[in-house]
C-alpha cells in the first residue's frame, strides 16, 4: 500500500513512498521531468517555482531529515528512475562517487581517452562553470559513452 506524507515547506504538495508527487491545490499528480537521468518536479510557493529531485524528496520526507551537506541519495538498484523509498539510501558523496566511478561496471574501466578526445572535451568546456557530474556526462557524450 502506497503511503503519503506532506512535503516539508510545501504544504500544497504530498510525496508517496513510491515516488509520486501530488498537488492538493490542483488535485493532480505532477508529471516529472527527466533531467540528467533523474526525475524532477517543480514545486511552487506563491508564484516562485523550485526544482527538486524526486528521490531526495522521498528520502528526506519519509526519514524526516534534511540531507546533510556532503551526502547524496543512492539508488540501490542503480536505476535513477526507481524512486521507491526501499530503493534509496543515504551515502557520503565520496563513497557514492567511488561506488559508481570505479571498477568494471564503469564504462571507462580499462580505457584511456585519446589525446584528440581530451582536446575536444577541454575545448568544449573552456570558460564554462559546470558541476562535476555535468562535466562527466558531457565528456562521456563527446567520446561516445552514455
Amino acid at each position: 500500500m502506497e503511503n503519503w506524507l506532506p512535503i516539508k515547506g510545501f504544504g500544497d504538495y504530498a510525496v508517496s513512498d513510491e515516488g509520486m508527487i501530488f498537488s492538493w491545490k490542483s488535485g493532480i499528480y505532477l508529471k516529472p521531468q527527466i533531467d540528467y537521468g533523474y526525475k524532477r518536479v517543480n514545486l511552487k510557493i506563491k508564484s516562485k517555482s523550485y526544482r527538486y529531485n524526486i528521490h531526495r524528496l522521498v528520502y528526506s520526507t519519509f526519514h524526516n531529515i534534511e540531507i546533510p551537506e556532503g551526502y547524496v541519495i543512492h539508488h540501490k538498484d542503480s536505476n535513477p528512475l526507481n524512486n521507491n523509498l526501499h530503493n534509496l539510501e543515504l551515502m557520503e558523496w565520496s563513497e557514492h562517487s567511488s561506488y559508481h566511478n570505479n571498477g568494471e561496471k564503469h564504462p571507462m574501466f580499462g580505457k584511456k581517452k585519446s589525446l584528440e578526445s581530451r582536446k575536444k572535451i577541454s575545448k568544449s568546456l573552456k570558460g564554462r562553470k559546470k558541476s562535476v557530474q555535468e562535466i562527466i556526462n558531457h565528456a562521456n557524450s563527446l567520446i561516445g559513452f552514455k
